[in-house]
């Protein structure tokens, strides 16, 4: 059994005009929301033992805001093919993590997260798919249990949680 969680970056500034986006960092209230996660992932003892992470400003802030809360720090890889990845790129690089990790967090952005987090649903015990498929915001956090031993067989599976900042505060 495999845990993945998919997270999308939390809120980001806009503030500074003609900014690249790669470049845009979170603002105060993506700080806070990438806290709140990771709260939320140390009280319900769901921490990844590894985070792959885009390599854009606002991804690495969020990894960043989350650490601060968890009780160890994982594994942390960040990657330029996570950038704007479809979900297709973002479930090989799943694919291609080492068999020793058990919970895996990917942090990366829309349209990709939100699409494979979507696909990934086959079975809703949880009652999540309905909240994840409306919208996937900013620091939205979608949890599953992935009937695998291997990460190279990672597909669908089992959708127990779906968390977004606001539903913490």
């Amino acid at each position: 059994m495999k845990r993945l969680m998919l997270m999308r970056h939390a809120k980001s500034s806009w503030e500074q005009p003609g900014q690249a986006d790669f470049d845009r960092p979170l603002n105060p209230r993506g700080e806070r929301s990438a806290r709140l996660i990771g709260t939320y992932l140390r009280q319900r003892g769901c921490e990844p033992d590894l985070i792959l992470c885009s390599s854009a400003c606002r991804t690495r802030e969020t990894v960043a805001g989350l650490l601060e809360q968890l009780s160890r720090p994982p594994d942390v890889v960040y990657s330029d093919g996570l950038y704007l990845a479809d979900p297709d790129a973002i479930l090989d690089m799943i694919s291609a993590v080492d068999d020793k990790f058990r919970r895996v967090l990917v942090v990366g952005h829309n349209p990709g997260i939100e699409e494979l987090a979507i696909a990934l649903i086959a079975e809703d015990p949880s009652g999540a798919r309905p909240a994840v498929e409306a919208k996937f915001p900013t620091g939205a956090l979608a949890s599953y249990k992935l009937d695998i031993k291997r990460w190279r067989r990672a597909g669908p599976g089992r959708i127990t949680d779906f968390q977004t900042p606001k539903n913490l505060v």
